[in-house]
Formats: structure tokens, C-alpha cells, sequence
């Protein structure tokens, strides 16, 4: 379950998105190698508060600061996820 009250906001009711923990969620189409990790910042020192992170595996490929959790959502569910 997500206790950070903006991601879970920003999640709730979207297809692909599963909780990882209490402070991230991962979106993932089954057969894609590639997934992407949404995670509030635990102690942000600028006005980014979420990372978006894209994985292969357990390997990051890419990463991106956002300030809301809605914006770090709707970005994270533009990327392709296939290997480019």
C-alpha cells in the first residue's frame, strides 16, 4: 500500500500500476522489457519531490526528477517500453 497521498493519487484507478513498497509504484505491460519505477523522495533538498526511474531488470537506463506525482505518472506512461 502507497502512504505517500500524492502517488497514490496519481495511480489510483490506472491500468499497469502496482504499489512497490510504501512509497513508489511500478508500471509494467506484461512481455515488455522494460518497466518504470515512480518513488517519492524521502528527503528532497530542491522542489522535486518523485523520481522517475526506467528499468531493465534491476538495472536503471534512466532517471528524471518531477516535482508532482501526477506529472511523474503521465510521463512515466509516455515512455515505450521496448528496447530502443
Amino acid at each position: 500500500m502507497i502512504t505517500d497521498p500524492d502517488l497514490a493519487d496519481a495511480v489510483a484507478d490506472r491500468a499497469g500500476w502496482e504499489p512497490v513498497g510504501e512509497r513508489a509504484a511500478r508500471y509494467a505491460s506484461v512481455g515488455m522489457p522494460l518497466t518504470v519505477l515512480v518513488q517519492a523522495v524521502l528527503h528532497p533538498r530542491r522542489r522535486e519531490r518523485y523520481a522517475v526511474t526506467v528499468q531493465r531488470g534491476r538495472d536503471a537506463v534512466h532517471s528524471r526528477p518531477f516535482a508532482r506525482a501526477t506529472d511523474a505518472v503521465r510521463y512515466a506512461e509516455r515512455i515505450p517500453l521496448v528496447d530502443s
